[in-house]
């Protein structure tokens, strides 16, 4: 999994909200995102193969919880 910062995506990025398959992480925080949790799926273009495509909390990153 690439890690990507919480921030706006780079230029040339396809960014948009929907639902995340299942199993995937936030690529912002790498924490699982829930069934049907709304996402902001993001597809990144790169010079060489296919298109990278990330998902990130679509209202931010859960705070984490300090036990």
């Amino acid at each position: 999994m690439v890690r990507v910062s919480e921030e706006a995506p780079e230029r040339g990025a396809l960014e948009y909200v929907t639902y995340a398959p299942a199993g995937q992480d936030c690529a912002a925080c790498l924490r699982p995102l829930e069934p049907l949790e709304v996402a902001r799926r993001i597809v990144l273009d790169r010079t060489s193969g296919s298109p990278l495509t990330t998902y990130r909390h679509a209202n931010g990153c859960p705070r984490s919880v300090a036990g």
